[in-house]
């Protein structure tokens, strides 16, 4: 037999994170079976899940702006207007991140921070997970989530320790897997400038050939759109650099795209 019960919370409520969700916790969700062990003797399970609301709705079309201007904003939006309630049914109470109060001044969510919320399939994972479309939706998700439960994101100034060195700060270069993959390292802060303490840096991974294998087309869009997420929401003060790249001079072809690639780039920035 299955039973239920809803503990219902009382304020300051707690503002959770799971599964690349953001949300404000109002009751807890008990479920309880009773059943037999594996030596017929008699068991009971016992599963609790946060019920939640995604706090504001009014007033997002003006307060998101999707890291500089998303092509499927408005679509993107009427996806994530979800109800004031839900019970997250795959997420128990021990899986949840505690971000903060709602209705306190919450200490803004660093990028490290940020990255370990985003979920698994879509962090940083050099060519087991790439960075892709799917990926970059799954960001825009918790930034979304964020503005809507008033969580705001940690601003590091850009900084430049070598203004010196004639070498780029942001970078591109190309990497081939052991299956002859092609995936393009998208430096947007070195060690230097993000972490110089712990030697972070700030990157993504993504594919350079689309799925036909002769374009690169999207892989320039990934890349654009990263860059603006990440300077919008984690950069405080402008960037005005343009990306540079680093030749493998091992493959003659490839070094030849890579420099297509970075010039593209740089366009669509207005480099």
């Amino acid at each position: 037999m299955i039973q239920t019960q809803l503990l219902r919370l009382d304020p300051p409520y707690q503002l959770i994170s799971a599964g690349g969700q953001v949300g404000v916790q109002v009751a807890t969700l008990i479920v309880t079976e009773d059943k037999q062990d594996d030596y017929r003797g008699y068991a009971i399970d016992t599963h609790s899940h946060p019920v939640v609301n995604y706090g504001l709705k009014q007033g997002l079309e003006n307060e998101l702006k999707y890291g500089g201007g998303h092509p499927d904003a408005e679509m993107m939006l009427s996806q994530r207007m979800q109800p004031e309630g839900a019970v997250w049914n795959k997420v128990e109470i021990n899986d949840v991140r505690v971000l903060g109060l709602a209705g306190a001044e919450n200490r803004p969510i660093s990028l490290e921070t940020f990255l370990y919320l985003v979920p698994w399939s879509a962090r940083y994972q050099p060519y087991r997970y790439v960075w892709d479309d799917k990926s970059i939706a799954k960001m825009y998700d918790l930034i979304f989530g964020f503005n809507r439960v008033g969580l705001k994101c940690e601003k590091k100034e850009w900084l430049n320790y070598r203004p010196h060195e004639n070498k780029k700060s942001m970078y591109l270069e190309i990497n081939t897997s052991k299956d002859n993959t092609s995936f393009v390292h998208v430096v947007i802060l070195g060690e230097d400038e993000y972490d110089p303490y712990f030697g972070t840096e700030v990157g993504f991974w993504f594919r350079l050939y689309d799925k036909d294998g002769d374009s690169i087309d999207a892989c320039v869009k990934n890349i654009v759109y990263a860059f603006k997420f990440i300077k919008n929401y984690f950069i405080k003060g402008g960037v005005d650099e343009e990306f540079g790249y680093n030749l493998s001079e091992q493959n003659q072809e490839l070094d030849d795209v890579l420099k297509q690639l970075t010039k593209c780039v740089n366009q669509e920035l207005g480099r």
